[in-house]
């Protein structure tokens, strides 16, 4: 649920019942900033047997699942560059060098080589926030954090208990986690926004640009021999990693790009 108007007026019987159901709303400012998620306290009836799997998670079995989880974010990256007729085989030697944990940062080489190819500008950067193409990447990963936020609390683990991100700035490392191999589905929908640069930030987000990236949760990913779309796919994403917590063994079990 993304909540984005001057000014919104919700009960507080309306934000009790999104918390029970594990509904995740992310607000945004009057400039088109997401500034907040309201997170789900207790949307999983065994939450603290869960959050003590997790807590204990020894770090061999966070590094081995990092690096999942990276190498599934340089494939789906690979999979838009094709999509998009750019060069993409450099990423896909990549991912063949991704170890566990990701000691030498193989994830930010492939970032690199992608951002410079995506909107075949060479410029572009991540880090610059005046950049009218980041306010579009931003309100995508915005709900993309509320969808990844909603599958982890209402599958009993915490979002504050990282595999590998533990910024201290960021509340929901879990999610920031979780929904890296899911990113790139974001950067697509903003490719295929049409159109000249925009004028303003209203141009840039205008209606049928939220509207467009708002249909992220339609969007449709190849699951074990199926498509589902991408709550779906979270949802399941966080189920196998619980079972990863409780049994201390395996890998997370992510979605299968097609190339």
């Amino acid at each position: 649920m993304v909540v984005h108007a001057p000014r919104p007026k919700i009960t507080s019987s309306a934000l009790a019942a999104f918390g029970a159901h594990g509904i995740a709303p992310v607000f945004f400012d009057d400039k088109h900033v997401p500034t907040g998620i309201l997170v789900p306290l207790s949307a999983h009836h065994a939450s603290s047997e869960r959050l003590r799997w997790q807590s204990e998670a020894p770090a061999g079995m966070r590094n081995r699942n990092w690096q999942a989880i990276v190498k599934s974010k340089i494939q789906n990256q690979h999979r838009v560059l094709n999509k998009f007729n750019r060069d993409g085989h450099s990423l896909n030697s990549l991912v063949k060098k991704v170890r566990s944990g990701d000691p030498t940062n193989i994830e930010a080489r492939a970032s690199r080589f992608y951002w410079g190819h995506l909107f075949n500008d060479r410029s572009f950067r991540r880090s610059d926030s005046s950049h009218w193409l980041n306010h579009r990447l931003n309100y995508g990963y915005a709900i993309l954090r509320s969808l990844t936020v909603s599958a982890i609390t209402t599958r009993g683990l915490h979002p504050g208990l990282g595999l590998h991100h533990h910024n201290k700035y960021d509340p929901h490392p879990l999610a920031s986690d979780l929904m890296e191999p899911f990113r790139p589905i974001v950067d697509e929908l903003v490719a295929e926004i049409e159109g000249d640069t925009p004028e303003n930030l209203r141009h840039v987000l205008s209606r049928d640009t939220k509207k467009h990236l708002a249909g992220l949760s339609m969007v449709l990913v190849p699951k074990n021999g199926r498509s589902v779309s991408v709550p779906v796919a979270l949802r399941e994403v966080t189920d196998s990693l619980v079972h990863v917590f409780r049994d201390r063994t395996g890998t997370i079990d992510l979605p299968q790009w097609c190339e």
